[in-house]
């Protein structure tokens, strides 16, 4: 189990939700740390200089060595079946990565709390952002954090703003956007199980649990081998949820050993 959290890194309490049932169902578990895991970060380098790293100034393109590398861990440490575990931009990040890479030891996917990133567009702050984003890349200041927070927790510079909105391929899960693009969704052969919260805050109706199964059945849909799971009451981070998550990927990692071991013996 390979677990890719999302832009704020990883809410404690989950991970370690997803590590115990993991563990518990006979899998070797990897968290696997990206250059999302801190919004803001300063890292001192060898020569006692810094540089700032993190959610705020991240690149999508850099996604690929920053995910390939972990697979190629698991791969040398002897994993013969992988599956993937993705929260939040997670979730995007993996979509992109099976478009980018065949990994033939991959499994399976299980997608927690995905998000459609037609959202930002939706936020109260987006036009003074945009703008404020333009003017700084404009002055040749692309690295300036903006004054406002993304999403209302999240501090980015200009630059990784304007690159959230404007790459095309990183809205690959676009279940609330009409005629979205699930063209990456529907290129992966994998089983895709999807999870949502009814009081996730990316769902435009809070606590609705007809509309939030309505939006993973959107992405179900469009997989070709996909499922989903809608749980009652529960947030984004699955806080105060989080024995119902350990349950569902037990059960779901479960299923997908017994799939495994029906192709192993076939060979």
């Amino acid at each position: 189990m390979i677990f890719f959290h999302g832009l704020a890194g990883a809410y404690d309490s989950l991970a370690q939700s997803v590590a115990s049932s993991s563990v518990d169902a006979g899998f070797s578990f990897i968290w696997a740390g990206t250059q999302s895991t801190f919004i803001n970060n300063e890292l001192q380098k060898t020569d006692n200089s810094t540089i700032h790293a993190g959610g705020a100034y991240e690149k999508f393109s850099n996604t690929y060595s920053d995910m390939s590398a972990w697979i190629d861990f698991a791969i040398k440490e002897n994993y013969k079946n992988i599956i993937f575990i993705g929260h939040c931009y997670g979730c995007n990040k993996i979509v992109y990565l099976l478009n980018k890479l065949h990994i033939p030891q991959c499994k399976g996917c299980i997608l927690l709390a995905p998000i459609d990133l037609n959202d930002l567009k939706k936020s109260s702050n987006y036009k003074n952002l945009v703008n404020e984003a333009v003017k700084n890349v404009k002055n040749n200041n692309k690295n300036k954090i903006l004054s406002d927070k993304v999403l209302g927790f999240c501090e980015m510079t200009s630059g990784a703003y304007l690159r959230l909105l404007h790459t095309p391929h990183i809205n690959n899960i676009p279940y609330k956007t009409q005629n979205g693009d699930f063209s990456m969704i529907q290129n992966i052969s994998l089983p895709i199980h999807s999870v949502i919260g009814t009081k996730d805050r990316g769902l435009d109706e809070d606590n609705n649990f007809d509309y939030a199964s309505q939006c993973m059945q959107t992405i179900t849909n469009n997989c070709k081998i996909g499922s989903y799971e809608v749980v009652r009451e529960a947030k984004h981070s699955f806080k105060g949820s989080e024995t119902i998550i350990y349950d569902i990927i037990s059960d779901k990692l479960n299923e997908y050993k017994h799939s495994i071991e029906n192709e192993e013996n076939l060979f």
